[in-house]
C-alpha cells in the first residue's frame, strides 16, 4: 500500500479516522462504510481479526475520552457500535 507520497508500506491513516468522526460526518451508514474500509485495509496486509469497535460513552467534555466518544446517548452510542461491528 502507498501513502499520499507514493510511497510503499504506509498505510494511509487519513482516510481511517475514528468512529465518532465517521458518524459526525455521515451518520451510521458512514460509520459502517469506514469499519469496512479498515476491514479491507487490516486483511490486505495480513490481519484476520479487528478487536474493535471501542465504544466509549462520555457526557462531559471533561472526560477524557470526549473527543473520541461518538455520543453521550446510549441509545446513539449503542446503535454505533452494532453498526461498527457488521
Amino acid at each position: 500500500m502507498e501513502d499520499k507520497d507514493g510511497k510503499e508500506g504506509t498505510a494511509k491513516v487519513d482516510r481511517y479516522y475514528g468512529g465518532a468522526l465517521s458518524y459526525e460526518n455521515g451518520g451510521l451508514q458512514a460509520v459502517e462504510k469506514a469499519e469496512d474500509d479498515k476491514a479491507t485495509m487490516l486483511k490486505s496486509v495480513g490481519f484476520n481479526l479487528n478487536l474493535a469497535p471501542v465504544v466509549d460513552l462520555a457526557q462531559s467534555s471533561d472526560q477524557i475520552m470526549y473527543s473520541r466518544s461518538v455520543s453521550g446517548d446510549v441509545d446513539t452510542a449503542s446503535a454505533y457500535a452494532e453498526y461498527a461491528a457488521k
